[in-house]
């Protein structure tokens, strides 16, 4: 009976000890720190054009910073760019080529020397669309001879082309001042014609694009110069002229007439479409009716 009752509190020894190593064994378990060797990618990257800017957002990592690259080419070796992001969860990337494809992927910088940055997040690509940097052209900005552009001067541009239809007819350089104050007072032009004018930065980055049409020259007659069959034509003297028509007729213009010029031989109580032209532009019109022939 002894040695039953030794032996029982041999193995109740052995089944405490056990357990208490067993306990122990999960308390340290708890306990125990998993060390985070390497950052995780950053998810959810996306990339939204806005004109030449393109919008960032992602989900943010602790413990870290991020850094964004973007190229034009896919081994992010053309055009490169690098933005380092100190914290939050959207950048914006601005004045970047328009109509442009860009590739961008993004990491987590490790503020922790001893965690690793991850890797980059999986390459995507957006492609910017056309930025336009010019103001709206007023109507006081709009002369006969000439029109007067504005646009954000905080871009660099070098130049401005003006087109008539698909035709460039001039190539103006910009001088430090101009691009400084962002504007220029294109002349030169023709009255009654349609424009297009565009902003570079060099020979291809297309900055901006703005339309614009001279005012015509003012035709005028006044009531007292309508005869039954005579009128004076009265006009703008501001830019050569050549050729003031009157219905089917032609009065060729010398430069001479000072803005005036009085046409006879004309039918009474007929309206008149007349037009006044520099060779084959006409720069102004206007419709007359002349007068009851009294003499009738």
């Amino acid at each position: 009976m002894p040695n039953s009752i030794n032996k029982l509190k041999i193995v109740c020894a052995l089944i405490i000890t056990m357990c208490s190593m067993s306990l122990y064994s999960c308390k340290e378990d708890d306990n125990e720190t998993v060390t985070k060797t390497k950052l995780f990618r950053p998810s959810l990257f996306k990339a939204s054009p806005n004109a030449n800017i393109i919008h960032f957002t992602w989900t943010p990592i602790g413990g870290a910073t991020y850094r964004i690259e973007i190229s034009t080419t896919d081994d992010f070796q053309t055009n490169p760019q690098v933005f380092e992001i100190a914290s939050g969860r959207e950048y914006d990337a601005e004045d970047l080529l328009s109509n442009t494809r860009y590739y961008c992927r993004i990491k987590a910088i490790s503020i922790d020397k001893n965690i690793q940055d991850s890797e980059w997040y999986k390459t995507i690509n957006v492609t910017t669309q056309q930025e336009n940097i010019f103001s709206s052209v007023k109507a006081e900005d709009i002369g006969y001879d000439h029109v007067f552009l504005t646009w954000d001067s905080v871009r660099t541009v070098t130049r401005i082309a003006v087109l008539q239809g698909s035709t460039q007819v001039a190539d103006i350089l910009l001088n430090s001042m101009e691009v400084f104050e962002g504007k220029k007072d294109i002349t030169g032009l023709t009255p009654n014609t349609d424009y297009t004018f565009r902003i570079y930065n060099g020979d291809t980055w297309l900055r901006g694009t703005q339309n614009a049409k001279t005012k015509g020259i003012l035709l005028s007659v006044a009531a007292e110069d309508i005869g039954s069959r005579s009128i004076v034509f009265r006009w703008v003297n501001i830019v050569p002229v050549s050729e003031l028509k009157v219905g089917n007729k032609a009065y060729p213009l010398s430069g001479n007439e000072n803005g005036l010029l009085n046409v006879t031989d004309l039918t009474p109580e007929t309206t008149y479409s007349v037009s006044i032209s520099n060779g084959s532009i006409v720069l102004g019109t206007i419709s007359v009716t002349t007068a009851i022939d009294e003499r009738k």
